[in-house]
């Protein structure tokens, strides 16, 4: 792995960590790529404080919200017309900071979903509503059924709450009784359960960083609210955000120089 000073030239490539704050596709990790180079230029080229903070908050922010997209499944519903990245989520960083942590708790308390699907009785969702309504005791009685035929050759799936195939209409036939299993890919589940109370920590860090750099123009400021003072003040602040974009989105090619 190459080595290089944020102080000097920037890397001519990018690379990433393997616990990447990315779920997705190979078009997605381009456009999140686009964002980090930004945020890289800037630590290497720029004498500014203010502008080294505020492209490294927006690397992370930008990672945070397309990795909560993912995490949601909604992500193809995003268009430029009506980016789901603001339209959605919460304009606040810390209000998707705490969708983030808040999702990741309570899917992980529930086991994840039986792959047993190719096993499961079920019916269209229109003709289990329709079934339903007109012949409730046909529909109870093809409750029973299944739920016998479960218990003496797929045990596994014996679950009275479980009635269709179809996931996408099981909800309209559920009981109201809270979720059983996570309906989150576990692949992403994975990679938001390794985010730590550091990792969050740091987060909100930078986040108050930015927002002093938002309002004032003022370098020692902004230095001061990362703890930057002294003559080498504006080196350990890039220091400080090539550290941060490594560790909270894993862009690992901006390594510290010497002191």
């Amino acid at each position: 792995m190459n080595t290089c000073d944020p102080n000097g030239p920037p890397p001519d490539d990018l690379g990433w960590a393997d616990d990447t704050l990315f779920y997705g596709t190979i078009e997605t990790l381009e456009q999140l790529e686009q964002v980090a180079q930004s945020a890289v230029d800037t630590i290497h080229q720029s004498d500014s404080a203010r502008l080294v903070v505020i492209e490294a908050w927006i690397l992370l922010d930008y990672a945070v919200r397309e990795f909560l997209l993912s995490g949601l499944g909604v992500k193809k519903l995003s268009t430029d017309a009506f980016d789901l990245l603001y339209e959605l989520l919460p304009r606040s960083f810390l209000g998707c900071l705490r969708i983030l942590e808040g999702l990741t708790k309570a899917q992980s308390a529930l086991p994840p979903r039986p792959e047993v699907v190719d096993h499961r009785v079920g019916m269209s969702g229109s003709f289990s509503l329709f079934l339903k309504k007109e012949r409730p005791n046909d529909f109870e009685k093809f409750r029973v059924l299944k739920q016998e035929y479960y218990k003496k050759y797929h045990p596994e799936l014996a679950d009275p709450n479980v009635f269709v195939l179809d996931p996408e209409t099981e909800h309209l036939l559920s009981s109201k009784s809270p979720p059983k299993f996570s309906h989150i890919n576990r692949e992403w589940l994975e990679i938001a359960e390794r985010l730590d109370a550091d990792w969050y920590k740091n987060a909100k860090r930078l986040n108050n960083a930015r927002n002093q750099a938002a309002h004032s123009y003022d370098q020692a400021q902004v230095l001061s609210s990362m703890g930057c003072t002294g003559p080498d003040a504006l080196r350990h602040l890039k220091d400080q955000c090539a550290n941060l974009i490594r560790t909270l989105v894993g862009v690992k090619k901006v390594q510290l120089g010497e002191s």
